[in-house]
């Protein structure tokens, strides 16, 4: 197992880590799982992680290895889902200091885009396959059920400073959609195996990430991964205002 010295990587020290989601546990599903075997890992490797997730409407006692900060979940109409989330991610990371912010979903990661100035820290977007593939023919994906969804997945793929895919169709998808964006995308280690040529996050347009999101897939520290989002050509302390 990797020590910990090693797992910090240029940063040098344990990193305060927020991850903000629409969805976690007690509910089951893949995304839910992904943010807490992510938290997990972080979490055993040393890092401070704060997971930011709705309150559930069922009895959970967050008796987990890891914080975890609820939150009131709101409708989407009349940007009250994107209020909510916003509100909840400045208020913890006034409170923990984040060095960096990990989105799931795109639709979550629009409410972290319109705070991302406030916030001056890297925004990195995990897309989870129906949030940001789509197929008309069979009417799958969140971007095909309105205009409004369009526009705000494409605003949060725009803000963010890197972009996590978990299939090879997410990439693909990406660079499709948005071929025009300079976001760096990291493949899962699933996905790695096409670009074999990759040295490191700080130097390549794609790089490994957790993968399977348990610990012994970890390729690049976090640490080095958000230090790739510091390490643009226009700007070298902090992240910049995409327009």
């Amino acid at each position: 197992m990797m020590s910990h010295e090693h797992t910090h990587g240029t940063f040098g020290r344990p990193l305060r880590i927020g991850m903000l989601t629409d969805c976690f546990l007690p509910s089951i599903g893949g995304a839910e799982l992904v943010v807490h075997n992510l938290a997990r890992t972080f979490t055993g490797l040393g890092h401070d992680v704060v997971v930011m997730a709705p309150r559930s409407r069922e009895p959970f006692a967050d008796n987990l290895p890891y914080a975890v900060s609820r939150y009131r979940p709101m409708p989407a109409r009349l940007g009250l889902k994107t209020l909510a989330e916003s509100a909840a991610l400045l208020r913890c990371h006034r409170r923990h200091r984040f060095d960096i912010v990990n989105v799931h979903k795109t639709y979550a990661a629009y409410s972290a885009a319109k705070v991302r100035r406030l916030l001056g820290v890297p925004v990195v977007v995990t897309a989870h396959g129906g949030d940001i593939q789509k197929d008309t023919r069979i009417g799958y994906g969140r971007r095909i059920e309105s205009p409004r969804w369009e526009h705000k997945i494409g605003h949060a793929v725009r803000h963010a400073d890197a972009l996590v895919a978990v299939s090879s169709q997410s990439v693909d998808c990406f660079r499709r959609s948005w071929p025009s964006s300079d976001t760096t995308v990291a493949a899962s280690r699933r996905c790695w195996r096409r670009w074999p040529s990759c040295k490191s996050p700080t130097r390549e347009k794609f790089c490994s990430t957790a993968g399977t999101y348990g610990p012994k897939e970890n390729r690049w520290p976090p640490g080095d991964v958000a230090r790739s989002c510091y390490r643009k050509p226009c700007c070298s302390k902090r992240p910049c205002s995409k327009t």
